[in-house]
């Protein structure tokens, strides 16, 4: 992987910032609506917005090529799951989060301040939220329909590449973040999760 520097980096993180918010799922077809299973998914795309930004606010200030191939890798992974579940959103014809960039800026700015910290805290933040999200992932393969079966096996995928992310950020060195912190990222991921399924 070639390493990014100064204005190098500033350019590729613009460019993917663009490419998330700017993000228009592939609607291959459409399918009944259902308002149960549109609202769910809709907060799993959030979710990987947010995703998208803590990966790159953490990415942007490493200088480290092991931990910078670690975040690259990751957003890749993430930027399919943001493809899946928008794409599963549209399919059902329901509509994306009004509030996706407020997701994105609030998670790119804990990501750049995580690794400002200290690289080891940055990949501390990651897999605190990678252990939140499967929290939240299997609390939602259990709300969903049973005849919804794709976004069934998308999540199921999720719940594989997002385990797989939290356990390499703690081989990497992820230290484990103080209680109160985790609490306080716990209550923001309720407020994600409750706006989203509304806005």
């Amino acid at each position: 992987m070639i390493k990014l520097e100064g204005i190098d980096s500033l350019i590729d993180a613009v460019d993917k910032m663009i490419k998330v918010l700017g993000h228009s799922p592939r609607t291959p077809h459409y399918e009944a609506y259902n308002e149960h299973s549109v609202r769910l998914m809709r907060v799993n795309y959030a979710g990987e917005v947010a995703a998208q930004g803590l990966y790159l606010g953490a990415g942007f200030f490493e200088a480290d090529p092991r931990l910078q191939s670690f975040y690259q890798h990751a957003l890749i992974d993430e930027f399919r799951h943001l493809d899946w579940c928008g794409s599963r959103v549209l399919s059902m014809q329901g509509r994306l989060s009004y509030c996706n960039p407020i997701w994105f800026f609030g998670a790119f700015s804990i990501g750049a301040m995580s690794r400002i910290a200290g690289p080891s805290y940055a990949l501390g933040f990651v897999a605190e939220t990678e252990r939140q999200v499967l929290d939240h992932l299997k609390d939602h393969l259990d709300r969903l329909p049973q005849e919804d079966v794709r976004s069934r096996q998308i999540l199921m995928t999720m719940i594989e590449e997002e385990e797989a992310h939290g356990e390499e950020a703690k081989r990497l060195g992820a230290v484990q973040l103080p209680p109160k912190v985790c609490q306080m990222m716990a209550a923001m991921g309720r407020v994600l999760t409750s706006v989203s399924e509304r806005l």
